[in-house]
Order: structure tokens, then sequence, then C-alpha cells
């Protein structure tokens, strides 16, 4: 795999991370008058982990690429409000946030493909 497909790749995780977490932001403000609801949010720090611990030991481009495809997980959030409530505001801002860091990620890979179809075109 060529280091451009790795780039793509990770680019592609992170938008896919962003989605999740504006999925789970989505989930929390809409189960937000639901009694007992708990919010959610999406469990980034063990997959960063679990991607640390195969990078340090030294694994192929295949093997970093087939951990950036396994789904996200989610776990209880520590964001509560009174109560044990959802914050909505809290949820907003992070839907907010990822929508901002998804597009950001949108541009970054368009010029990355801007980049390689110039490449393969050999135009300088």
């Amino acid at each position: 795999m060529a280091s451009s497909d790795l780039v793509i790749d990770v680019i592609s995780w992170a938008m896919r991370l962003e989605q999740a977490k504006a999925d789970m932001a989505s989930r929390n403000i809409a189960s937000a008058n639901i009694p007992g609801s708990r919010p959610m949010q999406v469990d980034f720090a063990s997959q960063i982990n679990l991607l640390k611990n195969t990078l340090y030991t030294g694994a192929n481009t295949e093997s970093v690429a087939g951990l950036l495809r396994q789904p996200f997980t989610t776990v209880e959030s520590d964001n509560v409000g009174i109560g044990g409530g959802v914050q909505l505001d809290s949820e907003v801002a992070d839907l907010t946030s990822a929508e901002l860091r998804y597009k950001t990620l949108a541009e970054v890979l368009s010029r990355q493909l801007s980049l390689l179809t110039i490449a393969a075109s050999g135009r300088q």
C-alpha cells in the first residue's frame, strides 16, 4: 500500500469519527426529554491506543489500514446535566464542532486527491 493510500485511509477514518460524533450528539439531543436517558459518547481513546500500540510494534500499513476500518464503540458520557440528564448546550456545541471538523477534513481529502490526479497525469 502506498503512503498516499494510508493518508487517504487516515483522513477517511477521521471523517468517520466526526460523523460518529455528530450522530451521537444528535442521538443525545433527540433523547434529552426521555426520562432516565443517559448521554453517550464515541470511545475514541481506546481506538487511538490500539492504533498507537500497533504502530509502535512496527506493523505494516495493511495492519494499520485494517484498524482504521474498525467500527467505533460508544460509552456512557460524563457530560451530564443536573439530575443526570443531557446538557443540550454542550451537545449542540459538539454537533457543530464535529460538522466543522468534517468539512475541514473533506477539504483536505479533496486537495489530496487533486494532488494525486496531478501526479498521475504527469503535470507539474
